[in-house]
């Protein structure tokens, strides 16, 4: 899903991010790694976190504001990952 969002942001992301994608499934793979960064029970699916260069969260989608990810258009996407990118 995050994929094709992520195709318009593509030289953002390649230029301020390091995506690794983490396949949850269908809430029965990964829970626990996946759990480190983000609630998912409060997020659904997809989620998505940015990390500082340490490591440490600045923004996790607990909010739910992806788990709509497939009605959200280019604009939004942009728009968040712009606001985190530091």
């Amino acid at each position: 899903m995050l994929d094709k969002l992520f195709q318009s942001p593509k030289p953002l992301l390649e230029k301020k991010y390091h995506v690794v994608s983490v396949d949850v499934g269908q809430f029965d793979n990964n829970i626990d790694f996946a759990s480190d960064f983000v609630d998912l029970s409060a997020s659904g699916i997809p989620a998505l976190v940015v990390l500082t260069g340490d490591g440490d969260i600045r923004v996790a989608t607990d909010d739910g504001s992806f788990s709509h990810a497939r009605d959200m258009d280019n604009a939004e996407v942009n728009a968040f990952l712009s606001k985190w990118a530091g």
